[in-house]
């Protein structure tokens, strides 16, 4: 299940499942050995998901979500990188095509399934993404710039309730973007990821001191920064 959970494409479709929306995406992938027809084929849904926003960003279905992400402006774009797209999914390789909508914040859902199928909500928290979607950090507590926090939590329960339905065993978090029309998962972590030793962190500050006024950071270096909500 773990191997699934990783596919995009798999967890897009599990949200559809359940009626949960997402982001409108188009998969790419093919076998054919014809590279300029499926060159064009790409270039047509880069156009179509551009139209939506002006921009698109391309990602590879597996691996982490700063891994293998490319971004195009509609007037814009890097034929090398289209090769490189191209190639890779002639080797089997599975890519999303999706319109690259303004993101308002990064929120994420922290869970554990126990082995009795024991479904435990740890926390919530916000990445610390670049423009590129490089991830950079998690930040306590998570904060919304626009929508209600438990309409957040509402849509990952459920999505967390069918993870467990499939049988999943362990810690994984929920990706969502949140934008002006709304929040979407984007995509399922199925690992132990930094957010959870981040939350640890978080609720040994809380136990200590009571609910702070501080936003708790954790980068890739392994550096804690703790600054001021007021400053």
């Amino acid at each position: 299940k773990t191997g699934l959970l990783f596919d995009k494409l798999f967890f897009k479709r599990l949200c559809e499942s359940i009626n949960v929306g997402v982001i409108e995406y188009h998969p790419f992938f093919t076998y054919e050995t014809d590279r300029e027809k499926h060159l064009r084929r790409l270039e047509d849904i880069i156009d179509e998901m551009a139209a939506k926003t002006g921009s698109v960003i391309i990602r590879s279905a597996n691996g982490a979500l700063d891994a293998n992400n490319y971004i195009f402006e509609s007037s814009r774009r890097d034929e090398k990188i289209l090769w490189k797209v191209l190639l890779a999914a002639q080797f089997g390789k599975t890519f999303l095509v999706e319109p690259l909508e303004e993101r308002l914040s990064s929120p994420a859902l922290i869970y554990f399934i126990s082995k009795e199928g024991t479904l435990h909500y740890i926390g919530g928290s916000e990445q610390e993404l670049s423009k590129g979607l490089e991830y950079s950090g998690t930040r306590f507590p998570m904060r919304l710039k626009k929508h209600n926090p438990q309409d957040l939590l509402a849509v990952g329960n459920k999505i967390a309730e069918k993870i467990r339905a499939i049988g999943f065993v362990g810690p994984f978090n929920i990706d969502f973007i949140e934008t002006n029309d709304g929040i979407y998962p984007v995509e399922c972590n199925a690992r132990v990821c930094s957010s959870l030793y981040t939350a640890i962190i978080n609720e040994i500050i809380k136990k200590r001191h009571g609910n702070y006024k501080y936003s708790l950071t954790l980068s890739y270096t392994g550096l804690i920064g703790i600054r001021n909500f007021w400053q």
